[in-house]
C-alpha cells in the first residue's frame, strides 16, 4: 500500500508554521518599537529621577525597574507624538514648527536629509481630497515586468520638451527603502490604488491587493472621463 503523499502531521506543521510567521512577525515588529520608544524616552526619565533624587525626598525607587521605565518611556514618547500633532493643527503650534524648521534649514547636510524626509513622508501621507493620482505602474526591472511605484514629482526633458515623472519605487517589505526612477510620462501607468492600498500591497508582498488592478490601460477618474451622454436638444423658438 501506497504511503499518503502529504500524511496529516505534515500538513499540521505547515498550517501550525504559516500561522506562527505572520504571528512572530507581528511581535518582532512590535518589540522593536517598543525597544525603539522606550530608547527615546528613557533619557528624559532618568533625568527625572536624578532631579528628584537631588531635590526632593520622593522615593525614586520604582524607577529603578526596568519595566515600569520602558512603559513610562513609550508613554512619555507616545504623549510627546500627539502634543506635536495638537501643535501641527493650531497656528501658534504651526510657528513654532516653522522656527525650528527655519533654524534646521541653516544646517547644511541636516537641512538637506530633513527635506527630503520631509517631503517624502508629506507625499506618501492618506489624502482623501486629494484629486492626483501618485499610485502608478512603470515597466521595472524590465519592460515585461510592472511594479508599484509612487508620483513624486513631474518636470520636463529640457532637450525635447518631453514630460517626465520622478517615481518612487518602494521595496517588500520596508517602504522606506526603495529606487528613484525618472520615467516618461506616456511610460506610466495610472491606477485607481489610494496611498494606503499601494502600501499594503508592498508591506504584504501582493497578498493584500484589490481583486482588479489597471495594468494594460491607465486608470481615468470618472470626474475627467469624457462625456457620452446624448447633447440636450435645442429648444424651440416661439412665434
Amino acid at each position: 500500500m501506497d504511503a499518503e503523499p502529504n500524511p496529516p502531521r505534515a500538513r499540521y506543521f505547515v498550517a501550525g508554521l504559516l500561522t506562527a510567521i505572520p504571528l512572530a512577525v507581528t511581535l518582532f515588529i512590535f518589540v522593536w518599537l517598543v525597544r525603539l520608544l522606550s530608547g527615546i524616552g528613557r533619557g528624559p526619565i532618568l533625568q527625572l529621577k536624578q532631579i528628584l533624587g537631588r531635590w526632593t525626598e520622593f522615593d525614586t525607587g520604582f524607577l529603578d525597574s526596568q519595566w515600569f521605565t520602558d512603559l513610562l518611556s513609550v508613554i512619555l514618547v507616545v504623549l510627546g507624538i500627539y502634543v506635536l500633532g495638537v501643535m501641527t493643527t493650531n497656528f501658534l503650534g504651526r510657528k513654532i514648527i516653522e522656527l525650528f524648521e527655519a533654524v534646521l534649514h541653516r544646517i547644511p547636510l541636516v537641512k538637506t536629509v530633513y527635506g527630503a524626509v520631509k517631503k517624502l513622508v508629506t507625499m506618501m501621507r492618506h489624502d482623501e481630497g486629494s484629486q492626483t493620482q501618485r499610485v502608478v505602474l512603470i515597466d521595472f526591472p524590465s519592460p515585461e515586468m510592472k511594479t508599484v511605484g509612487l508620483i513624486t514629482r513631474t518636470f520636463t526633458d529640457a532637450t525635447t520638451g518631453r514630460r517626465l515623472a520622478a517615481v518612487y519605487v518602494p521595496t517588500t517589505p520596508n517602504p522606506t527603502n526603495g529606487f528613484l526612477e525618472i520615467v516618461p510620462m506616456d511610460k506610466v501607468t495610472f491606477t485607481s490604488l489610494s496611498m494606503d492600498d499601494a502600501m499594503s500591497m508592498v508591506v504584504s508582498g501582493g497578498a493584500i491587493a484589490p481583486d482588479t488592478l489597471h495594468y494594460e490601460q491607465s486608470y481615468v477618474p470618472a470626474s475627467n472621463a469624457p462625456s457620452t451622454a446624448p447633447a440636450p436638444a435645442a429648444a424651440s423658438r416661439l412665434p
